[in-house]
């Protein structure tokens, strides 16, 4: 289970916050975090109508990634590891895809200034409600998916297992995550672009580490778990 995310004299819940969220009693909350049972995204992908099964509007519209997402980051490692190590105090971040919030919060307690991004209305929903509730506005941007993300604006692009859910990810990643990096920023990613029963709603891999170096991005961290650390 997430742990609690401490941001200055506040200490947040997740599976709280869910609870006020959703309006479900919290042993119901803890019960599908843990055991994944009845809300499952596998089976909402293979249940949907295959004419809807489109990438923009399944990832709109699911229901299941607000309980999926919601134990990716369940300590502050993450930020530790692969964020805090590579920018500058005072940084600002881009969170592309960043689901129900979670590293979102736990680089706002690192002091990150961060910005986040997600197509899925519900979990877009859930973090709003979260800042609101947490009094994090003057730390977290939350911005809907349509508008333009800005250039040359962040010391830190994070996208995780998010590449490769994205049909047009080349144009994705020229168009929009690379040129919002700063000079010196940093791209942090894991791209698992497997495509199997487990993760159907996959990609096969476009090119991405070519790609990379064709940018003039380098490796300057890897981890076991094959999150990366790119920088020109």
């Amino acid at each position: 289970m997430p742990t609690p995310i401490a941001v200055g004299e506040r200490s947040i819940d997740t599976v709280d916050d869910l609870a006020a969220f959703t309006g479900l009693a919290r042993p119901i909350i803890e019960r599908e975090l843990r055991q994944r049972r009845a809300i499952n995204f596998r089976n909402e992908w293979l249940a949907t109508p295959a004419a809807l099964r489109t990438d923009h509007w399944y990832y709109l519209s699911s229901k299941t990634y607000l309980f999926a997402n919601a134990t990716h980051f369940s300590d502050d490692a993450f930020v530790r590891d692969f964020v805090q190590l590579h920018v500058p105090t005072g940084a600002r971040a881009l969170e592309f895809g960043g689901g129900t919030g979670e590293l979102t919060l736990r680089l706002a307690s690192a002091g990150v200034s961060t910005t986040y991004v997600e197509l899925n209305a519900l979990q877009r929903d859930f973090v709003s409600f979260r800042v609101a509730r947490h009094g994090l506005t003057d730390l977290i941007d939350v911005v809907p998916h349509w508008a333009p993300v800005p250039k040359n604006a962040f010391d830190a692009v994070i996208a995780i297992d998010v590449i490769e859910h994205l049909s047009d990810a080349r144009r994705v990643m020229a168009d929009v995550l690379l040129p919002s990096l700063r000079r010196d920023g940093v791209f942090v990613e894991n791209s698992p672009f497997e495509v199997n029963a487990s993760n159907p709603m996959h990609h096969i891999d476009f090119g991405f580490d070519r790609f990379m170096r064709n940018q003039a991005f380098a490796l300057i961290a890897q981890h076991t778990d094959k999150t990366r650390v790119w920088r020109r």
